[in-house]
């Protein structure tokens, strides 16, 4: 659903929908893993990162959040 706002350029509705999916399910992976992707179309890689990582946590070794830390360290490393 908050893909749907987003294609419709209510970016503002689809982040606090991503937001509240993170709240609300907050030990499920996807709902990380979506709320990164979204963060990179905004180009909010920090919140990207932030994202991500969580997703990790919850799902260490997944390849494919892996590989989308691995993308944003390659276009720009992370401050310290």
């Amino acid at each position: 659903m908050a893909n749907g706002f987003f294609a419709r350029g209510d970016t503002a509705t689809a982040r606090r929908m991503h937001e509240m999916n993170v709240q609300d399910h907050s030990d499920a992976v996807a709902s990380h893993e979506a709320m990164g992707d979204f963060m990179v179309e905004i180009g909010d890689m920090e919140a990207a990162r932030a994202a991500w990582r969580r997703a990790l946590e919850l799902s260490p070794g997944n390849a494919r959040i892996e590989a989308k830390l691995q993308g944003l360290r390659q276009e720009r490393p992370a401050s310290t």
